[in-house]
């Protein structure tokens, strides 16, 4: 485990940060502290002094937390971060704000306050940790104590949309309606352009059922976010409340037609189509729409939303982290904290968030198919397989799902089980061309050739233009060395669908080779090889096609290069394959002795 292997040099890495902190702290005394200042200016005369030795075990404690932490063993993480603050003399902001996180992550918000107020009293100005403080203060319901922290943010730091948007929520939540719009109000004169503002003032004035103001205010905030469809869909819904049937479809025309995907726009227009008896039905859809905006905990999601967008990455996780201190079951909020930890390449916390995702949850699908992908990635196949057999058996119809249980059972061997999976599956889509295409390359895989080529035929009639089957079927002629010029036809439509796909353009050099075109032969291959330059096969047949051509030496160097990548790719048969390559190098060099220094030594 590499965190322990980082122990051992624990001690010595210490000793270092002791010299950089003292030499910092000689040459810039006006700087801000590090993460943990120590002094050791009189550490060469009491080298037992005792609040020397508190010192070291300060940072002892500080750095075995941090390396826990970019381990991702978080309970380590907080053990240490614990002693190191009760070790220190003066708060460390990077030292509290990682407890406060770490404390979050439990949902432990009384610890999580604790330590967020001791950030602030090391860093009084970060606007940043004072919304921390304030959303913690939220969540625990103390009101009165979070109000005048979003005030001083606002004061300080005007520009800071979150500031006026968390106040204002914190306000409709305690049914302050009137301040919420005052202080949404002030955050549009503050900034004009921000079309969140408009947004979440038009929600306030909803919810006081002033509907004109809502419709003024969501109209500007639409025009300025250049016809956001979220704030698109919410006027939509106001129009619909007074009766404004043609205003509200010139809105979902507008929504329709930079995102005709919108599903929701494309129902509630559909319905509006059909007559005015079908408008009360687009209105129950948009007021499932209002349920949920009026949630606080949607409030803070859709600002960890904003800076995820922006990549304030810690900040988002911080308000991710709130959310689901409120609502554990917001299977949204976790996946996105997952997709943020996972973007931080904190891979082991993504998946650890992904399932917890229940399953009765929407995302539940979604979610195990990330952790899937991430625990292949980790190269964790067994666990991968198992979270995506489970997403199979919510979305058995799924055929993403399908597809990518069937490549992570044969990336561990179990051809049998995903050909019957893909036969099933065919037996009940007999048209689908990219199944019978998976079908074809799990009947390879088992040796079955005829049966894949059989499959691979059918899916060139299905899709004539699916290129990847016209290269197989093209290479399988040329293996069998009939009906070349088939062959030739076959390849030479995949490559006008991909020019410089590398595997087509070793079919067509290796077809060239096959009919004694060595010239041809080479240059083609020569070509495969550049693009896909770690295949043993197509090295092999690049250097064929060169000893043919007459450079033995130049195939000799191709011959080694492929003989010392077949340990590195994933070439079915490859014991066989090694001893192909070795029995061609051994040849050149019995004929050959001149060059046998001028390869590496190669290991049978």
């Amino acid at each position: 485990m590499p965190f322990k292997k980082n122990l051992f040099s624990l001690r010595s890495l210490a000793s270092l940060l002791f010299i950089s902190l003292l030499t910092a702290c000689a040459f810039n005394s006006g700087s801000s502290a590090p993460p943990l200042d120590v002094d050791i200016r009189n550490a060469h005369r009491k080298s037992l002094d005792p609040d020397i030795e508190r010192s070291s075990e300060a940072m002892h404690r500080y750095l075995v937390g941090e390396l826990a932490y970019q381990d991702e063993d978080f309970g380590m993480a907080l053990e240490n971060f614990s002693k190191a603050s009760e070790l220190v003399d003066q708060p460390q902001r990077e030292l509290h704000s990682k407890l406060a996180e770490l404390h979050l992550r439990k949902g432990e918000l009384e610890q999580a306050l604790l330590e967020s107020r001791r950030a602030i009293d090391a860093d009084p100005g970060n606007p940043r940790q004072k919304l921390l403080h304030a959303g913690i203060l939220d969540s625990l319901g103390r009101y009165d104590e979070a109000e005048p922290i979003y005030k001083d943010v606002i004061e300080h730091h005007p520009d800071l949309t979150e500031g006026y948007v968390l106040l204002a929520s914190m306000y409709s939540k305690t049914e302050r309606l009137t301040d919420g719009a005052e202080i949404l109000s002030k955050l549009i004169e503050t900034n004009p352009e921000e079309s969140l503002g408009y947004y979440y003032l038009a929600h306030a004035y909803e919810a006081q059922d002033k509907l004109k103001l809502a419709e003024k205010y969501l109209l500007r905030g639409y025009e300025k976010s250049k016809g956001n469809p979220d704030l698109g869909i919410d006027l939509v819904r106001v129009l619909l409340k007074q009766g404004k049937a043609t205003e509200a479809k010139m809105i979902c025309e507008d929504i329709l037609k930079n995102n005709p995907e919108n599903l929701l726009a494309r129902r509630v227009m559909g319905q509006m189509m059909i007559g005015e008896n079908k408008l009360d039905d687009a209105l129950e859809h948009l007021k499932v729409l209002e349920s949920i905006e009026g949630n606080p905990s949607e409030t803070r999601f859709k600002i960890a939303l904003i800076h995820i967008q922006k990549q304030n990455y810690q900040e988002a996780i911080n308000e991710l982290n709130l959310v689901l201190a409120q609502s554990p079951d917001h299977s949204e909020a976790r996946y996105y904290l997952a997709s943020v930890y996972a973007a931080a390449g904190r891979k082991r916390e993504a998946i650890a968030e992904l399932l917890l995702v229940e399953s009765d949850s929407r995302m539940f699908v979604k979610a195990r198919m990330f952790a899937g992908f991430l625990l292949k990635q980790e190269g964790n196949i067994l666990q991968a397989e198992e979270v995506v057999r489970a997403a199979r058996e919510q979305a058995p119809k799924d055929k993403r799902v399908l597809s990518y249980l069937v490549a992570l059972l044969r990336e561990s061997g179990k051809y049998h089980e995903a050909g019957q999976i893909l036969e099933d599956a065919v037996e009940k889509d007999r048209e689908n061309d990219r199944l019978r295409f998976q079908y074809a390359v799990v009947l390879h895989d088992l040796d079955r050739e005829e049966e894949a080529l059989d499959q691979m035929e059918r899916v060139i009639e299905l899709n004539p233009q699916h290129s990847d089957a016209l290269n197989y079927v093209a290479y399988a002629l040329v293996e069998e060395g009939k009906n070349l010029e088939r062959a030739l036809a076959l390849v030479h439509r995949a490559l006008q669908l991909k020019p410089n796909d590398g595997y087509y353009l070793d079919t067509l050099g290796w077809l060239y080779y096959q009919q004694g075109r060595y010239e041809d032969a080479e240059a083609i291959l020569g070509q495969a090889v550049n693009a896909v330059e770690d295949d043993p096969v197509i090295l092999e047949h690049y250097a064929d096609a060169l000893l043919a051509h007459g450079k033995t030496e130049r195939a000799l160097e191709m011959y080694s290069e492929a003989f010392l990548k077949i340990g590195k790719a994933e070439v079915k048969d490859s014991a066989n394959l090694r001893a192909r390559i070795r029995g061609k190098i051994d040849r050149i060099l019995s004929l050959n002795p001149q060059y046998r220094n001028s390869i590496p030594k190669l290991d049978i």
